[in-house]
């Protein structure tokens, strides 16, 4: 069978196979015969010419590496007469921008959209089950992703390197989070639900959300390397890392309604007016933090001003500048009015 400039396919019994290795690069636009009920392993493998695709109705499965390395392909529409996908259906086809997955398609195999760098949107049917590893490794233009509620597992780095992942709804049927599933996912910044595997949301390092109780535990195992503040009732002492101690601190000042026992909410009041100056930097840019500091008046005058010089948060400059200097800090530093004036310009 040929399909216009010379390009041959074989076809036998339904199932599509490119069988003109030599014509490959040839390729820009294909429309797929209706007696086609199949599309073959590797039937595009390596088009990378190959801009558009037109799969018919009468098409229900596609095969293994089937679009695999189509680096010019923008979108495709997938009929939902596709009752399967191969894995690395996708892979490689770095211009891909557009994909909406068949209604009745269960599984997103391994690799199958791996290193589509220019994926911004993809729609996934309500009966979708589960997504393999690495399905949508390196993605890197994905901003945001749907999990339908009938997913029950993500598998293995499935979202690893899906840097500018802002958003995901993990449905509460979920199983199972693979090992290192939103691995670096830089840009994320929340997510909804828990997660099981191993590092799943490891070096996340603009995550600040979860919209769920995370432990201590399940932080150490499931988000290492991300900025979620750890809503757990546990003594600083037990933690070694600096860095989570003050997530820690972050929590427990956010949590005013949290029933820390006294013990322990001595030890956070300790901690942090022992490391006051350690904390300079992070509490700048928290306001709940700067605010909780200044409040308590764990913040001696003569870093007033360094901190609020370096704040941006108009709100708090404005609130400490005419109340806190004109009230506590007045008593507490015994200090006269003249000099307020400078503080204006800040």
């Amino acid at each position: 069978m040929e399909i216009g400039n010379d390009i041959k396919f074989w076809v036998e019994d339904g199932v599509l196979t490119f069988i003109s290795s030599d014509t490959k690069e040839d390729i820009k636009n294909v429309k797929i015969p209706k007696e086609v009920t199949s599309i073959g392993e590797n039937a595009f493998y390596g088009c990378k010419n190959m801009t558009g695709i037109e799969i018919p109705e009468s098409v229900k499965s596609i095969g293994d590496n089937a679009f695999s390395g189509c680096e010019s392909l923008i979108s495709v529409d997938i009929p939902d007469s596709v009752l399967s996908m191969g894995e690395c259906v996708f892979s490689g086809c770095e211009k891909l921008e557009r994909v909406r997955i068949p209604a009745k398609i269960t599984n997103i195999e391994y690799s199958a959209f791996e290193w589509c760098k220019s994926l911004r949107e993809i729609e996934l049917p309500e009966g979708l089950k589960s997504i393999g590893d690495n399905a949508f490794f390196g993605c890197e233009s994905l901003t945001n992703i749907k999990l339908p509620k009938s997913i029950t597992d993500i598998g293995f780095g499935a979202f690893e390197f899906c840097e500018s992942l802002k958003s995901i709804e993990l449905p509460e049927g979920l199983a199972d989070i693979g090992w290192s599933a939103l691995n670096w996912g830089k840009m994320l910044l929340s997510i909804e639900q828990n997660c099981v595997g191993d590092m799943a949301f490891n070096d996340c390092s603009s995550l600040t959300e979860v919209n769920r109780y995370i432990d201590y535990k399940t932080y150490k195992k499931c988000f290492n390397g991300s900025n979620i503040p750890i809503y757990d009732n546990i003594p600083l002492e037990e933690i070694d890392d600096e860095r989570e101690k003050q997530l820690c601190v972050k929590a427990f000042v956010r949590r005013g309604d949290f029933e820390y026992s006294n013990d322990i909410k001595g030890e956070y009041e300790r901690y942090i007016k022992s490391h006051r100056k350690e904390l300079y930097d992070t509490a700048v840019n928290d306001r709940p933090l700067l605010r909780y500091m200044l409040d308590n008046k764990m913040v001696p005058l003569e870093d007033i001003e360094l901190i609020l010089s370096k704040t941006d948060d108009s709100a708090v400059r404005r609130r400490y500048l005419s109340t806190a200097i004109h009230d506590h800090l007045i008593i507490k530093y015994k200090i006269d009015l003249q000099g307020v004036d400078n503080y204006e310009q800040i």
